[in-house]
């Protein structure tokens, strides 16, 4: 296969020297014995010459093989196109036909480093990432700020980031919305001008129709971070041969075919219950279906007793990570000033209801961080606001429990120490504690 044959997003490219005109050859079709291939022609500044949908199994000498080549004689004139057409269909095929690399493991090897992360602890690198949670919590807000501190190559929720090109495809909002937050951020950043970010508008329009042409930008644009809003949107509506879980499915072979790429989703949350706040929604359930292919997914909840006043205080549950430990949970507050738009990480604690979610042993150890070197009856009373011996002795088992865990140790005097659990102090979530 020469060096003037290559991939372009999901498409093959063929520039042959001798021509001055590039072949795109995209959605491929097989129906028994044809292999049928969308065929564009363009100059190499981009400008369009023809399109045209072709058997690459046919002969050059009859049918839509020759027919291009006869156009393709007329409009660039020199080139053997007889030629330069069977050998662009062979290439074409014989890629078509080898599918992915084929990778062995055996012998002697290296354990392959650690998963890594585009925004440590939030984001997979080159995994589907969602962002779950029910109206109105900020999540598209957030999901817009990221992409800004993506491209800024800022630190987002004191977390580090990697700097790229973000792509926010929009079914929900229009371009001013995306512009507003971008601007609002970049203010307060003290950004500017502003970095490159680009926007799609996806309203009507399904994902798995738009694959290939996204798959061009995210490779000719270089970019690392692909936000969905919103998945359910992006799967578009189930019909009378199809259900919820084959849209899921359509939309994780559609996501699977793009480049390698940070995604980030965001799903909406449709029961009552996890609306009322009354429960951290463990699985990603936009449109009442269940989207499994996500490797990490953060819940985010609006603190509605604060909201009332005034406040935009939003919880994180890190509620599924594939082969990690789950993260911290942790509280973000929005700060909306003049054209001016911060996301401020606060202490846990700062949302009443983020931390009666915390299980007792949360509790305890995170109240051991705050005020160490205490006892049991100590830990009892500030914690539970009773001192009761039953209480105690059910204290003295869940600080055991935690111990066991390498979250806390007692010193020779019997008093409990909280060990130093992450660079910011905050406790992570155990599935123990579910």
């Amino acid at each position: 296969m020469s060096a003037r044959f290559s991939r372009e997003g999901l498409a093959y490219r063929f520039a042959p020297a001798e021509a001055p005109v590039v072949l795109l050859f995209s959605r491929p079709a097989e129906h028994r014995d044809e292999l049928t291939f969308e065929v564009a022609v363009r100059r190499p500044d981009g400008q369009h010459v023809l399109t045209r949908r072709v058997n690459i199994l046919g002969s050059s000498t009859r049918g839509s093989i020759k027919e291009l080549g006869d156009e393709l004689s007329a409009e660039v004139k020199g080139p053997d196109w007889r030629k330069l057409l069977r050998e662009a269909c062979e290439s074409v095929l014989a890629s078509h036909r080898a599918g992915s690399p084929l990778h062995t493991v055996a012998g002697e090897m290296q354990r392959p480093a650690p998963p890594e992360w585009l925004c440590e602890g939030l984001l997979l690198k080159n995994k589907p990432n969602v962002w779950l949670g029910a109206a109105s919590t900020g999540k598209s807000t957030l999901a817009k700020a990221i992409c800004v501190y993506y491209a800024a190559g800022y630190r987002f929720c004191e977390r580090p980031m990697e700097q790229g090109v973000p792509l926010y495809l929009d079914w929900e909002d229009d371009v001013d919305d995306f512009m507003r937050v971008a601007y609002d951020v970049c203010r307060n950043l003290g950004v500017w001008p502003v970095p490159l970010m680009l926007w799609r508008d996806m309203h009507g329009r399904r994902l798995r129709d738009q694959i290939e042409s996204l798959a061009t930008i995210i490779d000719r644009e270089h970019v690392g971070l692909l936000v969905i809003d919103a998945i359910a949107a992006a799967g578009g509506p189930p019909s009378e041969h199809s259900s919820w879980e084959s849209v899921a499915l359509e939309l994780e072979v559609a996501l699977g075919a793009l480049p390698p790429v940070t995604i980030l989703g965001l799903d909406h949350v449709t029961s009552q219950q996890h609306q009322d706040g009354s429960v951290v929604p463990l699985k990603a359930r936009g449109a009442e279906r269940k989207v499994e292919f996500i490797r990490n997914q953060w819940t985010l909840m609006l603190d509605r007793e604060a909201q009332a006043y005034g406040r935009h205080l939003v919880q994180w549950f890190n509620t599924k990570i594939n082969r990690l430990k789950l993260g911290a949970s942790f509280v973000t507050e929005l700060l909306h000033y003049d054209a001016e738009l911060s996301v401020v990480v606060r202490p846990l604690d700062t949302s009443t209801e983020a931390f009666e979610r915390l299980s007792d042993t949360q509790k305890c150890v995170r109240y051991l961080q705050d005020t160490p070197a205490q006892t049991v009856a100590e830990v009892t009373w500030a914690v539970f606001g009773v001192s009761t011996r039953n209480k105690i002795e059910s204290t003295r088992v869940l600080l055991k429990r935690a111990q066991a865990r390498g979250l806390v140790w007692v010193d020779d005097g019997g008093r409990w120490w909280a060990k130093q659990l992450s660079a910011n102090g905050q406790l992570p979530f155990d599935p123990e504690d579910a």
